[in-house]
């Protein structure tokens, strides 16, 4: 096992305030396409199933990019490898602010998803090098935060290129769209120059092994661990409230529950910011809880239990109509959501010392290709019902699995 991390305490949270805006730009780019999906389909004259191939196209890539940057990130340089990834998916996503035809998307969606893959293994690499164990939670709330922090400044980020665009003289119909991808797009440089100019290579190095690495510790060996398995299921059921909500919710905001387009981009940031609190939350509650004689299962059991509940709440607001009770409960189901990934990274940054790039990798690509499944079937049942109430109101319920194989199969650490 290695050593604790050694670095100055207040510098190592500065590093995770970097991963907090890594991340923030990582769900900007990606969420462009959510917050622009009325007007794209309207612009492509495309079916909900085929936006729902945009996603999926983007998590084929996820899948492929996160298993091959997890294998090489546990002996790479961080330093030198994460910004080189955040500056080739911000170009990727700069180019969708170009896109003239549905193909054209399709491969910038691609090619984001290749990318911006590197994000979690590079991320949950540096959260277990630079923090204790019982301060990961934090430093993984952190984390995530970034990707509910992204999703609340998109909306505005696009509302502010509507009145650009409608002050502008242009004969493009496609620009109303295009132009916050191209916004979004061009900030992930400044996120490179930061990181560059602050982070040394000796600040998110592995710290120095005071004993041997089990020659058990191998990566074929995680297949083997049951810990691996079980957080499989996890990151699965977890997945399924929060990205569906966070791909569909402004079209059904607009098509089904007959909110505006400006409604919706002043509604869906603050479905966001209530995860981000649910994120942040989280990881202090389980802090709070370890330093008061919790153990770190029974901590991070509660918090998964109480945001599970929260999750449900997906029923009730797939069957609310418009109005305050409908988005009460999006918020309250938004702060569950993400409060369950805090724990997940947690959970996964224990099952291996030596190959966590890889354990991450594994464990994400096997996600994404999950999703890459659910999202076409998603529109597909949209389509067919006319109507987001079943495909939306059944995944809050998901979680209920990974809570159950986290109380009864999860190996208690001793």
């Amino acid at each position: 096992m290695s050593t604790q991390p050694t670095h100055d305490s207040k510098f190592k949270w500065w590093i995770c305030v970097l991963l907090l805006l890594a991340s923030t730009l990582n769900y900007m780019d990606r969420q462009a396409l959510s917050q622009t999906s009325a007007r794209i389909s309207d612009y492509f004259q495309i079916s909900n199933t085929q936006l729902g191939q945009l996603e999926s196209a983007f998590n084929i890539a996820f899948a492929v990019g996160v298993f091959s940057i997890g294998m090489i990130v546990d002996k790479a340089n961080i330093r030198v490898i994460y910004p080189v990834i955040v500056v080739l998916w911000s170009l990727a996503g700069f180019a969708s602010g170009y896109a003239s035809s549905f193909t054209y998307l399709l491969i910038c969606r691609l090619a984001l998803g290749l990318f911006e893959a590197g994000n979690i293994p590079c991320g949950i690499l540096t959260v277990k090098r630079v923090l204790k164990p019982e301060e990961r939670a934090l430093g993984n709330g952190m984390f995530q935060s970034g990707t509910a922090l992204g999703a609340i400044i998109t909306p505005l980020v696009v509302l502010l290129c509507l009145m650009v665009v409608e002050r502008t003289t242009t004969d493009n119909p496609a620009f109303a769209w295009q132009l916050p991808f191209r916004v979004v797009g061009a900030i992930g440089l400044l996120w490179a120059a930061a990181w560059l100019l602050t982070v040394r290579t000796h600040h998110v190095q592995a710290p120095p092994s005071t004993t041997p690495v089990e020659a058990s510790d191998t990566y074929w060996a995680i297949f083997q661990n049951r810990r691996f398995w079980v957080a499989l299921l996890v990151v699965m059921s977890i997945n399924a409230p929060w990205r569906s909500f966070g791909f569909w919710l402004p079209k059904m905001l607009q098509k089904e529950k007959e909110y505006s387009e400006i409604s919706t981009l002043w509604i869906t940031p603050g479905f966001f910011f209530a995860a981000d609190l649910g994120s942040l939350t989280v990881g202090f509650v389980t802090l709070w809880l370890a330093r008061r004689g919790f153990t770190l299962h029974r901590a991070r059991l509660l918090c998964f239990l109480g945001c599970t509940l929260l999750t449900t709440l997906s029923v009730l607001s797939a069957l609310a109509p418009k109005g305050p009770l409908l988005i009460a409960v999006l918020y309250l189901m938004g702060f569950g959501a993400l409060g369950l990934f805090p724990i997940y990274y947690a959970l996964s940054q224990d099952i291996s010392s030596k190959h966590q790039g890889k354990v991450t990798g594994t464990l994400s690509c096997l996600n994404a290709g999950y999703l890459a499944v659910l999202f076409p079937l998603q529109g597909l049942l949209i389509d067919n019902l006319q109507s987001f109430s079943l495909a939306l109101g059944v995944v809050g319920v998901f979680p209920i699995v990974g809570l159950l194989a986290l109380a009864f199969f999860w190996k208690k650490p001793s």
